[in-house]
């Protein structure tokens, strides 16, 4: 493209834009907020009778098994919540038993003493008795005096005593996944520590230890003397007794003529007899007692209390295909569930259809757990031919005496780690909600099956029977660098998976737009037309300045000239309704790209899009990423990542994560070629700057100066200011910032390079100057780049907040004068949920988008999750939970009414609210008067010659609460509470409220008849 004409279409563009800023509507009935003040933005509306919940069932990152008491009445399960208990840790992971009787939760994971404090910390494993009262946890809290390390270690909560009891004392190494047997005398536990003078291998290695005096002996032992194996063991079961303990170890000594079959580093599954000394060999070749399976073998369970060998039944995972017969009911790989009856040498596959001879799960099993008669085995899988049908993870039961195969959880989307209660009648396991009325499908919960009668009830909830539901939405798309909050900070799109929100289903992830101005939520990702079909799965969403176009990716084609299977990048028109496609070759029906596409960056009218692709039929392609931009005013597609020049040589390496300025003549992108400047010639990662109306590439990640050399060490996070006169990007290399040097070793600083002189600014540093003392990520600039927000690990940036431990802040530096501002930390350092990151800052540098995790004094019940917010770095920013309550279309019918008897007669009252709010309805009964003064006043002899009026006595008032916003209509008996009114003429004054105030009031007048 030519530098005259587009010098002209910048100037054009630049109108436009001022335009289209000029021309947006006004704020609905938003309040703004001022200078200072964080709200969140990623809120949903509860309904009447709602509650929030949050999320259970999860183990950090994944999720948990949720044991039960042998009677089913009992579950322990875990929850990011403090809403279940009041004693429960805020932003931490907590373990609760629920009493399924009494819908009570309390909180177990306790210090000792009945009102011990919360624990707050990680859990790597829990457990529980028989009858429901000890419950086992693993964590490196010291929950106890006697805890002297900061290893994992193994504590037993006593419910009914309320006392917490260190149970793996000694243990200088890390404790693993520790079990108590079901009549709370013993646990096992694998530990790196060695607990008896045999233990010299330095490995982790399989204990008992009886509670009662402390005795503790080595599991996983060898045949004659008490040594540990050769290997590592771990992985541990107990009986209900504890005399039999299973666990899978790599070790090939342990029993007399072991032949390994599954190499060095595939682990086998061993049976201990605690009071006869001997150890057998579970996952065996059919027709051996001492050969080893051809798989890896894991995750062994017994069932109940065996009193003899012969009733020792062990269900384990394994890759073996050799343990029934020889690879002829399992003929894969993958991991199957089996059984094992000992003695015998051969297992019993229990990962299969229904029927004796059902097929084999045409993938994955694993997880078991068992009845205590070993009847019933529930297993996880993403097998197809269950009888599920396809989707992805079930937990399924498989009756033995029936040989039947069942699916527990309530669906097979993703649910995992099925535990069965020992007298086999309940199944638990975790996943997305909806499966019971009272559950959300947007929130991970724990559930109980009936498995006699598929009853399922929802185990990690409240008390109660309301529905719980989430209370906002988690953002995915925070911390990008295309922008994602319209240049005044009105709109923000996010990219989530909702089924609350418009065109929403669960796990599907699509892209939509908020007004922060109304709190209105638009699906974005859908085709052409006002209800376009909506995307299969969409993301990576990019605002236009003025916030009515949105750039995004979508995973199925919007178009029908796209009619590939890869995502593609598209740019939606609100206002206009339409759907158009990026990602093609020059001309309006140019090429659909021929391999992915993602990243897009819109400029600010929304007219010219940059993005990255994979593509080869764009008009380049070598099988190296590469950044190009779409007009769709031309229809024109140019490439990007190139050498200097109209035609300068194309990135001879990957370019990718463009970033365009307001005007779109100036986008940035990452590259690893080593042909786009003469002084980069290293294949580390560069930012570049591509000059569209000059055809000029700039090497930006380079030393102060414009010819400052080139910054080899790794660089990533780079973005544009609106007006495209200055770069920030993270590195940590201290020479981008020499003056500033040394930097603290490998962690990332936060650099702004004006593009025009070459200076470079360290803006991660303390407002004297001072590096910062930790990692920096996602830097947003304002529109001249005078501002620069991110978010940083370091403790030495801020001064208005204490940064500290594991805690993550945002912050917002002003580049003229060094000084430092932003949001309030959220969470509490050393929980589980501590931190912001992801700011978008709007062009005009007011309003500052974030997501956040943790609880203070903004956040509310949204504390518990991943949601937005918006801090008011200057001015205001418009708050869209505060709006204020509007009454329209407000009607009294009938207005003459009798006094309802039974639901007979009386009136409604009909109206429209704009906001979810509280409704008041004052009752004033209209009665005759004489003029005093000013005022009308009751009737008597003394005033009986002044001038008569109308005058009003107050009578009552009604409330209701949480109206949702839209249409309502509320009945209107005639009554205040018990009192009928009497025969006469009344007035209504309605108002509604909420947090953005009160409703200007609404007056209606009715009679009450005979």
């Amino acid at each position: 493209m030519g530098e005259n004409s587009r010098g002209m279409r910048t100037i054009l563009i630049g109108l436009l834009v001022m335009a289209g800023m000029a021309l947006l509507p006004g704020p609905a009935s938003a309040v703004t907020a001022g200078t200072g003040q964080t709200f969140p933005v990623s809120w949903l509306p509860l309904k009447a009778g709602e509650i929030p919940g949050t999320q259970a069932g999860t183990l950090g990152m994944g999720n948990s098994s949720n044991p039960m008491s042998d009677n089913g009445r009992f579950v322990l399960f875990t929850a990011i919540s403090n809403l279940l208990d009041p004693d429960g840790a805020v932003d931490s992971l907590n373990i609760y038993r629920r009493d399924m009787q009494t819908g009570k939760s309390i909180l177990v994971s306790r210090r000792d003493g009945k009102n011990g404090a919360a624990s707050g910390a990680f859990f790597y494993s829990f457990d529980l008795s028989a009858n429901g009262n000890l419950a086992v946890m693993v964590t490196e809290d010291q929950l106890t005096a006697d805890d002297a390390d900061n290893t994992p270690d193994a504590f037993l909560r006593d419910i009914a005593a309320g006392t917490t009891t260190l149970i793996t004392p000694g243990t200088s190494g890390s404790v693993g996944d520790a079990k108590i047997s079901g009549d709370g005398k013993y646990i096992v536990f694998p530990t790196e520590s060695a607990l008896v003078p045999g233990d010299v291998n330095g490995l982790s290695d399989v204990y008992r230890r009886r509670l009662s005096d402390g005795t503790i002996d080595i599991v996983s032992r060898t045949p004659a003397l008490p040594n540990a194996g050769n290997d590592s063991s771990y992985e541990s079961a107990i009986s209900g007794d504890g005399r039999w303990v299973a666990f899978s170890s790599d070790s090939t000594n342990l029993i007399a003529g072991f032949t390994d079959n599954n190499g060095a580093f595939g682990s086998d599954i061993y049976l201990r007899d605690m009071v006869d000394g001997v150890t057998y060999l579970v996952s065996s070749r059919f027709d051996s007692s001492t050969q080893g399976a051809n798989g890896e073998s894991e995750e062994p369970v017994i069932a109940g209390t065996p009193g003899a060998l012969a009733a020792v039944k062990v269900a384990f995972a394994s890759r073996g295909n050799n343990l029934v017969d020889n690879a002829v009911t399992d003929t894969a790989t993958d991991s199957s569930v089996y059984l094992k009856t000992m003695p015998s040498q051969a297992s019993e596959l229990i990962s299969r259809a229904t029927g004796a001879n059902g097929v084999n799960a045409d993938s994955r099993a694993h997880t078991p757990s068992i009845s205590n008669n070993g009847e019933r085995v529930i297993f996880s899988s993403d097998a197809g031919n269950l009888g599920a049908g396809l989707d992805y993870y079930g937990v399924y039961v498989r009756d033995r005496s029936s040989s039947s195969t069942k699916l527990v959880s309530a669906r097979n989307e993703y649910a995992v780690f099925g535990v069965i209660s020992g007298n086999g009648s309940w199944g638990t396991w975790a996943e997305s909600g909806g499966g019971t009325p009272d559950s959300d499908y947007d929130l991970q919960g724990v559930f109980r099956r009936n498995l006699n009668d598929n009853k399922i009830r929802y185990v990690s909830r409240p008390k109660g029977s309301a529905k719980v539901v989430s209370p906002g939405f988690s953002n995915y798309s925070d911390g990008g660098i295309s922008r994602t909050l319209s240049a005044n900070g009105r709109y923000m799109v996010f990219s989530t998976w909702s089924s609350r929100l418009p065109g929403g289903a669960p796990q599907v992830e699509q892209v939509y737009r908020r007004d922060l101005a109304t709190g209105k939520i638009v699906l974005v990702s859908r085709a052409t037309g006002a209800k376009g079909a909506i995307s299969e799965a969409a993301s990576e969403p990019s605002i236009s300045g003025d916030g009515n176009r949105v750039a995004f990716v979508a995973y199925n084609s919007l178009d029908p000239a796209d009619t590939n299977s890869v995502g593609d990048v598209y740019i939606r028109d609100i206002s206009a309704n339409q759907t158009i496609l990026v990602s093609r070759a020059d001309g309006p029906g140019g090429a659909v790209g021929d391999d992915s596409s993602t990243a897009p960056s819109v400029n600010g009218d929304g007219s010219v899009v940059a993005f990255s692709t994979e593509a080869t039929n764009l008009g380049y392609g070598d099988g190296n990423p590469k950044v190009f931009t779409r007009d769709l005013g031309t229809n024109q597609t140019e490439i990007i990542s190139r050498a200097n020049g109209e035609a300068g040589a194309t990135a001879n390496n990957t370019a990718e994560l463009p970033a365009i300025s307001s005007d779109g003549s100036r986008i940035t992108f990452a590259s690893s070629a080593t042909n786009l400047s003469p002084d980069d010639a290293s294949s580390s990662r560069s930012i570049y700057l591509r000059d569209r109306n000059t055809d000029q590439t700039i090497l930006i990640s380079r030393a102060p100066g414009l010819a400052g050399a080139s910054i080899t060490s790794f660089i990533y996070d780079s973005t544009i200011s609106p007006d495209g006169s200055r770069v920030a990007f993270v590195t940590s290399d201290s020479a981008t910032v020499p003056a500033t040097a040394p930097w603290p070793a490998f962690q990332g600083q936060i650099v702004v390079r004006t593009v025009a002189d070459g200076t470079n600014t360290l803006a991660s540093a303390s407002p004297g100057g001072v590096v910062g003392d930790g990692d920096s990520a996602d830097p947003s600039l304002n529109n001249d780049g005078s501002l620069v927000s991110f978010s940083t690990a370091a403790s030495n940036i801020r001064t208005d907040v204490s940064i500290a431990g594991d805690t993550e802040g945002v912050v917002v530096k002003n580049l003229a004068d060094g000084s430092t501002s932003g949001p309030p930390l959220f969470g509490t350092p050393g929980a589980f949920l501590r931190g912001a990151r992801g700011p978008q800052m709007s062009a005009n540098g007011n309003c500052l988008m974030f997501s956040a995790e943790g609880s203070n004094a903004v956040s509310g019940v949204m504390g518990t999750m991943r949601s937005t917010y918006i801090y008011v770095n200057s001015g205001t920013c418009q708050n869209p939970r505060a709006l204020v309550p509007k009454l329209t279309k407000v009607s009294l019918k009938p207005f003459k009414f009798k006094v309802s008897n039974k639901g007979k007669r009386g009136s409604k009252l009909r109206f429209t609210l704009n906001t979810r709010a509280n409704l008041t309805i004052r009752v004033d009964q209209k009665l005759k008067g004489r003029k005093v003064g000013k005022k009308c006043v009751k009737p008597t002899a003394k005033n009986k010659t002044r001038k008569a009026c109308k005058r009003l006595a107050f009578r009552g008032k009604l409330t209701r609460k949480n109206r949702p916003a839209g249409k309502n209509t509320v009945a209107f008996s005639g009554r205040i509470g018990k009192k009928a009114l009497r025969p006469g003429k009344y007035r209504v004054v309605i108002r509604a409220s909420g947090p953005g105030g009160k409703s200007e009031p609404v007056f209606r007048s009715f009679r009450i008849v005979r």
